[in-house]
């Protein structure tokens, strides 16, 4: 899945979460929400094989996180959703609001994340009304807002991740070793070929089989 983990939350706290990768993704966004407290608009920071894209509204703070090439639009458009239904739905809230409240919402997340990496037509209109005349900031290394202290591994189950990956890789693998295949046989083929004629070449120097001009 393309977006893989979403976070809404205020101050120091989580409200509500949401993810379908096993990794400390919640860790992370949390530092980032601290270190963020007055960076009104939007941002965009990359890790690894990831891009951590987040709001600031108010007191309220969203981030979702996508692979790295997914479309950075996209997901500032869910972003934008999630904002939308989440004001509507809780209203008024601060920091200190209990967190069970906001549980019911988490499956909302899921649906999201779903709906917006399985991108359509409909989603790019949708984008673009709600993009025109905004200004998203160029992606930055996470380390440019993390101090070298607070740098966090995301220790990602990399195991998953690999066998996650392993159709992907066999198939790459096996188109690209087709080629190399079909050209080292072609030059044993003609080796074979060449050193067949060098041995009837000189059978015939030395007479024939009997190597009378040899002996």
């Amino acid at each position: 899945m393309a977006l893989c983990y979403t976070f809404i939350g205020s101050g120091s706290n989580c409200f509500v979460d949401a993810s379908t990768k096993p990794g400390n993704f919640p860790i992370v966004s949390r530092k980032l929400m601290i270190k963020s407290p007055n960076a009104e608009g939007k941002q965009s920071y990359t890790y690894d094989l990831f891009a951590f894209h987040f709001i600031v509204s108010g007191p309220l703070f969203i981030l979702c996180v996508s692979d790295r090439g997914f479309d950075r639009r996209v997901a500032f458009a869910m972003i934008q959703r999630i904002q939308k239904e989440f004001q509507e739905k809780f209203g008024f809230f601060t920091p200190q609001t209990d967190t069970r409240t906001f549980t019911p919402f988490k499956s909302r997340l899921y649906e999201l994340m779903e709906e917006y990496s399985n991108e359509t037509h409909d989603h790019l209109k949708e984008m673009h009304r709600e993009m025109r005349g905004a200004r998203i900031s160029m992606e930055e290394p996470i380390d440019y807002i993390l101090s070298r202290q607070e740098r966090i591994d995301l220790q990602l189950d990399r195991k998953v991740d690999l066998v996650e990956r392993e159709p992907l890789i066999r198939a790459t693998v096996d188109k690209q070793s087709k080629p190399f295949y079909k050209s080292a046989i072609f030059w044993l083929c003609v080796l074979a070929t060449l050193l067949v004629i060098l041995i009837i070449v000189i059978i015939c120097l030395c007479g024939g089989f009997s190597f009378k001009y040899c002996i």
